[in-house]
């Protein structure tokens, strides 16, 4: 959940109509922005205002560009748009994006898909691991512990001293998904650094850069949960990927944890 606030002290008298914009570029992001809520207090709908008048005013929402700005217009008709140039700029506010404050419950591996489909690649490209997001995390503290960390490109993810980090998932693999039946806006979220995947959701964390399998998430979809997805920005290695699938003796071990929450770890 996102959220913006300002604060505005009126100087003339005029009838205030007020809209807002986001002025970051959201097309860098994996998904549209969602209003959830809008308030202006004291409340009004068209209000007159006159010198010395303050207004709060103040919107949240999830899926919103952390780090991006909320634009407040105002004007002295109604559906005026900032676009083409109607209405006064009367304040600019960042967007702040409060990431989880509670680390319990810990996210959990639900999941690993270790013999992966090739698809038009190798099968290292489209390797995923399934999570359950617990009290929720911001992806900039994800971290996850592979077994196959021995070379640059196929290194853990956020941890090491060279590791993969995360990125905006791909256009195509945002085009797959919300081909599946069941799969849509409402349920399914793409998201990339300093975005916040919430509590009680499913995180699928894709491990390559190079995912090009169109697996069908239609099933998982019509569960009507929320699903979250990642994506690795590292391309991995083919034939090496990031989960071992070759016969051989031993314990292979795979871990994730949060950098917000040192105690939070969990293995598989």
């Amino acid at each position: 959940m996102l959220k913006s606030r300002e604060y505005l002290s009126i100087c003339n008298c005029l009838l205030l109509i007020l809209v807002f914009w986001i002025s970051n570029n959201i097309a860098t992001y994996g998904q549209c922005p969602l209003i959830e809520n809008s308030a202006i207090t004291p409340a009004c709908n068209q209000c007159i205002v006159c010198p010395n008048t303050t207004f709060q005013f103040e919107i949240s929402g999830i899926d919103l560009p952390d780090g991006g700005t909320m634009d407040w217009y105002a004007g002295t008709f109604p559906n005026f748009d900032p676009s083409k140039g109607q209405g006064t700029l009367i304040g600019s506010t960042g967007i702040a994006n409060p990431d989880p404050a509670d680390c319990s419950p810990c996210p959990t591996i639900l999941a690993i898909f270790l013999d992966a489909c090739n698809g038009n690649g190798s099968e290292a490209d489209n390797e995923f691991i399934c999570i359950s997001s617990g009290g929720g995390f911001n992806v900039n503290s994800l971290q996850i512990n592979l077994n196959n960390n021995d070379s640059q490109g196929n290194n853990d993810i956020q941890l090491g001293s060279d590791p993969c980090g995360f990125q905006i998932p791909s256009a195509a693999l945002m085009a797959n998904i919300l081909n599946d039946a069941s799969c849509n806006g409402s349920n399914i979220h793409f998201v990339g650094p300093g975005e916040v995947v919430p509590a009680a959701a499913i995180a699928i964390v894709f491990t390559s850069a190079g995912e090009n399998f169109d697996y069908n998430f239609g099933t998982l979809c019509a569960t009507g949960q929320p699903i979250y997805i990642l994506q690795s920005s590292c391309t991995r290695i083919m034939n090496i990927g990031a989960f071992t699938n070759y016969t051989s003796s031993g314990t292979r071990t795979y871990s994730i944890s949060l950098i917000d929450c040192p105690f939070c770890t969990n293995s598989l």
